[in-house]
C-alpha cells in the first residue's frame, strides 16, 4: 500500500510539472498564434489530461488485478506509465487537429 502512495505522490509532480510546461506552451502560443492555434492547443491538452486520467485508472486497476488474483508482474511488463499515455495523447490529438 506505501508503494501505491509513493506512486501516487510522484504521479502528482509529475503532473504538476507538465500542467506548467502547459501554461508556458500556451503562453507562447497566445502571444504568436491566431485563434484556430489556442482553440486546438486548449482541445489537446484537455485530450492529454483525459488520457492520463483514463491510464492511470487503468494502471491501478491492473496493479490491483495483479495482487488480487497473484499474476506474475512480467506478463504486464508491457504496460506503459500514465504519464506516458497522457503526452502520448496530448501529442497525437494535437498533431491531428493541427492538420
Amino acid at each position: 500500500m506505501e508503494a501505491i502512495n509513493i506512486y501516487l505522490v510522484i504521479y502528482a509532480l509529475v503532473l504538476f510539472i507538465i500542467f506548467i510546461w502547459l501554461a508556458l506552451e500556451l503562453r507562447k502560443v497566445k502571444r504568436n498564434g491566431d485563434e484556430r492555434q489556442i482553440a486546438i492547443f486548449y482541445r489537446a491538452s484537455y485530450d492529454g489530461m483525459l488520457g492520463g486520467i483514463f491510464g492511470f485508472v487503468v494502471f491501478v486497476l491492473f496493479r490491483a488485478l495483479i495482487k488480487f488474483f497473484d499474476i506474475p508482474k512480467i506478463y504486464f511488463g508491457w504496460m506503459p506509465s500514465p504519464i506516458v499515455i497522457a503526452i502520448v495523447t496530448m501529442y497525437i490529438s494535437y498533431r491531428i487537429r493541427i492538420k
